[in-house]
C-alpha cells in the first residue's frame, strides 16, 4: 500500500482539541464578542462566510465580526460537532451543525447552517486554518 493511500486515524488529542475548539467558539458566539471569536482562528486563515463573502486573516474575520455583531445581538447557536477527520498528522476537517437557539436554549425554526473547518496545530495551540459555513434544511 502506497503511503498516500493509508488511511490516518484521529488522535485522542486531535479530537479533545477540535471539540474543546468549537465548544470555545460557540461560547465567544454567543458571548456576542468578535474579538474572541477570532482568537480561534489562524493567523493566516481563509473563511466563507454562510453568505460566501470570502475573509483572509484574523484581523479580517475580527473586523467582519464587529461589523455585524450588533445585528446579531439577539443571535444564539449551539455548535454540534458531528464527523472528524485526520487530513494530516496534526491537521484535521471537522464537520460543525450550527443550529440557532434563544439566549435560553430553546430551538427556534430559525435556518440552520453546517460548517467545514480545517483545524491545524499552530505552536501549543490548535486554531481553525480554513473553513466555511452553508446553510441546510431543518429536520
Amino acid at each position: 500500500m502506497d503511503h498516500e493511500d493509508r488511511k490516518l486515524e484521529v488522535s485522542a488529542e486531535a479530537r479533545e482539541a477540535a471539540t474543546l475548539l468549537v465548544a470555545s467558539l460557540q461560547d465567544a458566539f454567543n458571548a456576542h464578542d468578535p474579538d474572541a471569536i477570532s482568537e480561534h482562528f489562524a493567523e493566516e486563515a481563509a473563511w466563507a462566510t454562510v453568505m460566501g463573502k470570502e475573509l483572509a486573516g484574523r484581523q479580517e474575520i475580527a473586523e467582519f465580526g464587529r461589523s455585524v455583531m450588533d445585528a446579531m445581538a439577539d443571535s444564539y447557536v449551539r455548535y454540534d460537532v458531528t464527523r472528524i477527520v485526520a487530513v494530516a498528522p496534526d491537521v484535521v476537517a471537522v464537520r460543525v451543525l450550527q443550529t440557532p437557539t434563544t439566549r435560553d436554549g430553546a430551538l427556534p425554526t430559525a435556518q440552520r447552517g453546517a460548517g467545514l473547518y480545517v483545524i491545524a496545530r499552530r505552536g501549543d495551540a490548535w486554531k481553525i486554518c480554513a473553513g466555511q459555513i452553508t446553510f441546510v434544511g431543518n429536520p
